[in-house]
């Protein structure tokens, strides 16, 4: 939820775009073992450790995402729907959103996938891996031949 929010906001606001420039930049130049191992020292559980690391990487790259996505749309769509008298809420909810989603569904859906790839690097700090609990599931519940 942050990363989209700070996307939208940062799109069209200086304002907000200065002060998001930091959480969003700032993950994207480590890589996320690194985030992992610095929040791990700051936090006492691992598993809360894992999923702020997680959090925090993939909420700067939705931010960067939506962020492009928005800044895709032509701005004569803005310059219209401003002309007709919309407010801010109302031309980014029917105008400029959807165009946008057509652009952003695509990277939302390769990030999901580097997201699950990620939850391994949890297996450094101790915390059982995703895909191997679910293979054990399976193991244990629907034996092979």
């Amino acid at each position: 939820m942050h990363g989209s929010s700070c996307g939208v906001f940062a799109a069209r606001h200086c304002w907000c775009r200065s002060c998001s420039f930091t959480p969003v930049w700032l993950p994207r130049t480590f890589s996320v073992s690194r985030i992992l191992i610095s929040v791990l020292r700051s936090f006492p559980g691992n598993m809360q450790a894992g999923i702020l690391a997680l959090t925090l990487n993939e909420a700067a790259y939705m931010a960067e995402i939506i962020r492009a996505g928005i800044n895709s749309v032509a701005i004569g769509q803005t310059e219209a729907s401003k002309s007709l008298g919309m407010t801010y809420g109302l031309y980014m909810r029917r105008i400029i959103l959807p165009q946008a989603a057509r652009v952003v569904v695509p990277p939302l859906g390769n990030e999901f996938n580097s997201m699950l790839k990620n939850t391994t690097l949890l297996s450094v700090i101790g915390v059982p891996e995703l895909l191997l609990a679910t293979q054990m599931v399976t193991l244990c519940n629907f034996p092979s031949f």
